[in-house]
């Protein structure tokens, strides 16, 4: 199963694509893990790159899941116009693209201690070599990603 974990800021989207299982979990490549937003740039422009970027992404990768992470629980992410935005063309690409896509307040305390319990590691040493992801709020979408796997 491959699942998609976003996270959508003001200023930028954050995104991972795993593959396999919650137990065996990997990181597939992606062209890149991060769009910014260009500083100053009008609504249209930055979800029009965004609407580009999740297009090529879902044409490009075979992902099964798209879970995106509300700003609840998003250290990232203030509930922002912009971001909510950002996130509902999310949807539209996925859905049509006839990707299944889910948003929520995930806990994500909850799913680093899930993913050790699973995996029998932490999500650095099992996905990263140990070191720490950059951006780090790549392991964030990491985890958004393992709570949408089986």
């Amino acid at each position: 199963m491959n699942v998609l974990g976003v996270l959508p800021t003001s200023k930028d989207v954050t995104w991972v694509l795993l593959s396999g299982t919650k137990k065996q979990p990997s990181i597939l490549p992606c062209e890149f893990q991060r769009h910014r937003f260009p500083r100053g740039a009008e609504d249209e422009n930055v979800l029009s790159g965004v609407r580009d970027v999740f297009a090529n992404l879902l044409r490009d990768h075979e992902i099964d899941l798209v879970r995106i992470l509300a700003p609840k629980n998003n250290r990232f992410a203030s509930n922002s116009r912009i971001r909510l935005k950002v996130e509902g063309v999310i949807q539209l690409v996925c859905f049509d693209a006839s990707v299944r896509v889910a948003s929520g307040e995930y806990r994500l305390e909850a799913a680093e201690k899930g993913f050790q319990k699973d995996t029998g590691g932490d999500v650095l040493s099992i996905l990263n070599g140990g070191k720490q992801f950059s951006p780090v709020s790549i392991k964030d979408a990491v985890l958004v990603a393992w709570g949408g796997m089986q």
